[in-house]
């Protein structure tokens, strides 16, 4: 089935070249108290500082127990200068297919084409074991080649993080859920 996932997002990625006029999103999936999450802020406010003009940034955290304030406080103390939602019930994440946190998706809004989806870089290669040097820039390699109308060569690298709860069983929307 992964290889099924692979096939299609290179067809797709390769098939969506940027064109003027093109919006880009990076959407992030995050959870508050995910300790690889965490590890990942710095990158992230990096990336958001060298390319938020070009590509519009936002955070997802898909579970009941991140509420507004704690979204706030993770906002506040990590410096994340883009907007920030809770997705309690994961229709962002089921629409993406997120599997955990943090899970990037970098999506083509004007045709509706996920470019890249996966692991921000190397730095995790499993849970609780990580580089020293990190080797490889996925998320940022993906971004570099959509602004240069060239083809992102690995359109899905699998993601290291914390799993998404989809069986919390969840199901009604509330004021606060922003979807």
């Amino acid at each position: 089935m992964k290889a099924i996932y692979i096939l299609l997002f290179y067809v797709l990625s390769s098939a969506s070249c940027l064109k003027a006029g093109d919006s880009i999103s990076l959407y992030i999936f995050l959870l508050d108290d995910c300790p690889i999450c965490i590890q990942y802020t710095s990158t992230i406010n990096d990336l958001h500082n060298e390319y938020g003009s070009q590509v519009s940034f936002v955070g997802y955290f898909p579970n009941f127990s991140s509420k507004k304030s704690k979204i706030d406080t993770f906002k506040n103390k990590y410096n994340l200068d883009f907007p920030l939602y809770t997705d309690y019930y994961k229709t962002q994440a089921k629409k993406y297919n997120a599997q955990v946190t943090p899970e990037v998706i970098l999506y083509n809004n004007t045709k509706n084409v996920i470019i890249y989806q996966g692991r921000i870089d190397n730095k995790f290669y499993k849970l609780g074991r990580r580089r020293n040097v990190v080797t490889e820039h996925n998320l940022k390699e993906a971004i570099l080649n959509t602004l240069n109308n060239q083809p992102v060569e690995q359109p899905f690298v699998e993601p290291i993080g914390c799993f998404i709860n989809y069986s919390d069983n969840f199901s009604t929307k509330t004021k606060n859920d922003k979807f």
